[in-house]
């Protein structure tokens, strides 16, 4: 159901990148070159990116499986893995975070223990089924993005519009009707590794109040919000992002 694309050689230091929904992991390449060291596998939800369509429903704890089987069965040895997720991608590293061996870390974007009110979530699906996922274009660029951001970085914002318009509209509403349904409330407490949560304050899918409550739930958890962005800070604010990224990782070495 996932894509998984990866350099050649994979380990010892890994790191899976889940994009939001709506995107393809090319939101990534900006900020995965923060972890020269680290061998990186990207992932693209079904219907996404050039990944196969998809007319099964799923969980994001199926998602989060399928990420833990690819990699007990491509790689062959690892010493740290890193989980980072945007969205349903930051939900999904959630779940992986459940999944991986001590040692682990986990980078939780954009979401929180649930995912804003289930009924948004299934318009949405009832949406994209029967009018595509091009309509969605203008709500999801205020949605997504600062008006600043708009003016100042044009073709960054049209090449996410045109990846949340390239998308399978069955794909994209399996993918919304999987974050309605999602809670990890009374279950992020068992997370055992190191899970630093971002948040934008400006974020009206997933607000930084969401994502610091969950990290609050989570022993090893930690809370940053970025400042002046919206949905999909990994790309409005890239820099700020990896910096985050890597001083999170650097600290649990």
């Amino acid at each position: 159901m996932l894509s998984f694309t990866h350099s050649d050689d994979l380990g010892p230091n890994i790191v899976i990148w889940v994009p939001s929904l709506g995107q393809s992991a090319t939101m990534w390449n900006k900020i995965s070159s923060c972890l020269s060291e680290w061998s990186n596998i990207y992932v693209d939800l079904p219907g996404h990116g050039n990944n196969e369509p998809t007319s099964t429903s799923f969980s994001i704890t199926d998602l989060a499986k399928e990420c833990f089987e690819y990699l007990n069965r491509e790689v062959k040895t690892w010493d740290r893995v890193l989980v980072v997720g945007l969205s349903i991608g930051g939900v999904v590293a959630l779940e992986l975070a459940h999944l991986l061996p001590k040692g682990s870390l986990a980078v939780v974007m954009g979401a929180g223990a649930t995912m804003g009110d289930p009924k948004t979530w299934q318009s949405r699906a009832d949406m994209a089924r029967t009018s595509g996922t091009a309509v969605m274009k203008d709500a999801a660029r205020s949605r997504w993005f600062t008006e600043e951001f708009v003016i100042s970085h044009a073709e960054e914002t049209n090449r996410a519009l045109e990846s949340l318009g390239s998308v399978d509209g069955e794909s994209y509403a399996l993918g919304a009707e999987a974050l309605g349904k999602f809670d990890g409330t009374q279950t992020a407490g068992e997370i055992s590794i190191p899970v630093l949560v971002l948040a934008a304050t400006n974020d009206e899918v997933s607000p930084p109040e969401s994502a610091r409550s969950l990290s609050e739930l989570i022993p090893l958890g930690e809370f940053v919000e970025i400042a002046d962005a919206k949905h999909l800070f990994p790309i409005e604010k890239s820099k700020e992002v990896a910096d985050h990224i890597l001083d999170f990782v650097n600290k649990k070495n």
